[in-house]
């Protein structure tokens, strides 16, 4: 079986591809890049959006995610710890058990990855070369 991949990009600064943009927002462009990578490797990718910045809005996506019967949750953004760095907080409130948090890497310090139920969750930086790296 190829491994489902969804991929859940946060942030209110961010906007699909040919949208207008505002002050302060760019153009959400880290899902293709990982959704290529997933590719790459022989797995199917799903892109379920963005998610503002807000739990349960990034809590609802989740559950899309496992609903759809994804091996792997992929989220963009929102890992570190700032005030709008949401996605550890609602990951954990879900129930995924912490196997890291951080790394000392530069770029891509914020990863994080753990395991919500039979699900990996992989928590990348918004930054999409962190994001590659």
């Amino acid at each position: 079986k190829r491994p489902l991949v969804a991929i859940i990009a946060t942030g209110d600064e961010l906007l699909p591809p040919g949208s207008d943009l505002g002050p302060d927002q760019i153009i959400s462009s880290n899902a293709y890049g990982v959704a290529a990578a997933a590719r790459s490797v022989g797995a199917s990718a799903l892109d379920l959006g963005i998610a503002p910045d807000r739990k349960e809005a990034i809590a609802a996506l989740v559950t899309k995610a496992v609903d759809a019967g994804a091996d792997v949750i992929v989220t963009l953004g929102g890992a570190s710890v700032g005030d709008h760095d949401l996605v550890h907080d609602v990951l954990t409130g879900e129930g995924m058990a912490l196997d890291f948090w951080k790394i000392a890497m530069r770029p891509g310090k914020p990863l994080m990855f753990g395991r919500l139920g039979a699900n990996r969750c992989i928590g990348l930086p918004g930054n999409p070369v962190a994001s590659l790296v």
